[in-house]
């Protein structure tokens, strides 16, 4: 109107999802209370799509420049131990899958944290799919 844009704005309803984030510890069968739900600092800083990696499906790529140091993402899963889903009877195959999405937490982190050295975090079979478990990404 006379040389000014006039901006039109239509408001759209959006479906919020409202949820109160809270220290939450996993354990050997549960994963979090909403495993459906992106923690927010994974949904402002990584997205999943197709890996360049070969025989990946799969990988998890930052929205963001980062920077050394920075946060990228979160390794979330089940504590468990290797015994548990690591079994003799495993074919090679079945052996790398599993070993592609765990993370020897014992051996990484100070021993005053009181965990046994032989836990880790594993992201077991469902929730690879981001349909199922996408609060973090750092399995990817």
């Amino acid at each position: 109107k006379d040389g000014m844009k006039v901006l039109k704005i239509e408001r759209k309803e959006r479906k919020e999802i409202s949820v109160i984030w809270k220290r939450e510890e996993a354990n050997t069968t549960h994963i979090g209370q909403h495993p459906r739900i992106m923690d927010p600092h994974e949904q402002k800083s990584v997205y999943v799509a197709e890996s360049f990696i070969p025989r990946s499906k799969e990988g998890v790529f930052s929205k963001r420049k980062l920077m050394p140091g920075d946060l990228v993402s979160y390794f979330g899963g089940l504590k468990t131990f290797e015994s548990i889903f690591m079994t003799e009877d495993m074919d090679e195959d079945e052996i790398e899958d599993a070993a592609s999405y765990y993370y020897n937490l014992g051996i990484n982190i100070p021993a005053w944290w009181g965990y046994p050295e032989d836990i880790v975090v594993d992201t077991p079979g469902k929730w690879r799919d981001v349909e199922e478990y996408r609060t973090t990404l750092a399995h990817k």
